[in-house]
């Protein structure tokens, strides 16, 4: 019996496989030439992605705006996270000025971020007396390693990777060999439905940032990367604006056992 292959022209960067097509154009919303940028679709596993790169301009003076508001989603996320048991060591992957380490501070749970914005970087260690890196996470960083985490987190983050599975790969590595969980939560991409898209209208919208925001997943989509990689689903959190899904690795894939399988790419 011979297999079937999709000859869609896209790969899918949540499932790996090559099975998107593009379904709709959008408007950039920074000024960018063309001024019109495919949204590809995948069948598969229902995500969606754009093939630009991902606007860079995660400034400061936002980040400062939004502390108030977002230590106050950190207390709901918390309190949500607590009820499958309470964290002691906190990753936090795309950390920005630290506002989420922060209130774990406050809480005295212990912290560790990553972010690449040396700006942002540099603030948080200075006003609020955070251990952040200015770095790329890896599961294999020393300073990860040492730190020991029972949670990570990536809050409002993957949706600005052009390449997602790369870090999907890197916390699963790290999940398996140190028995931890990982939170994420991104703007759900909830099907085609999102394509009624109104540039014009003040209702939020999934594509309110198509500049910066390039990756948009199902949550289907979501396991079944992570699933790639040896991480399972513990259970959903909603009723927040951080709504999002809590992995654990598989069964059998004890702390310090061997590294998570590996998908496609």
């Amino acid at each position: 019996m011979t297999k079937s292959t999709s000859m869609l022209p896209f790969s899918c960067t949540v499932c790996g496989l090559r099975t998107c097509t593009a379904v709709s154009l959008f408007p950039f919303n920074d000024h960018r030439r063309p001024a019109l940028t495919p949204l590809l679709y995948c069948i598969d596993c229902r995500s969606a992605h754009f093939n630009h790169e991902p606007r860079n301009d995660d400034s400061l003076d936002w980040h400062k705006r939004v502390l108030q508001r977002n230590f106050e989603w950190s207390a709901l996320l918390l309190r949500k996270l607590s009820q499958f048991g309470s964290p002691r060591r906190v990753i936090d992957i795309g950390c920005g000025i630290g506002t989420w380490l922060h209130f774990l501070d406050t809480q005295g749970i212990s912290g560790l971020g990553f972010d690449t914005n040396l700006t942002l970087v540099a603030h948080a260690r200075k006003t609020l007396d955070l251990d952040l890196r200015g770095e790329i996470f890896t599961a294999e960083n020393p300073a990860a390693r040492a730190f020991d985490a029972d949670l990570l987190t990536a809050i409002m983050v993957m949706e600005h990777l052009s390449k997602p599975r790369a870090l999907a790969e890197q916390i699963a590595r790290y999940c398996v060999r140190q028995g931890s969980r990982f939170y994420v939560t991104v703007p759900w991409f909830e099907d085609l439905r999102h394509l009624d898209f109104d540039d014009e209208s003040k209702e939020h919208s999934v594509f309110n940032d198509v500049g910066a925001h390039v990756s948009y997943f199902s949550r289907e989509g979501m396991i079944r990367m992570f699933d790639d990689f040896g991480m399972r689903t513990v259970g959903t959190v909603s009723g927040l604006a951080w709504s999002g899904l809590l992995f654990e690795p598989h069964a059998g894939l004890a702390p310090g056992g061997p590294h998570a399988p590996v998908g496609p790419a």
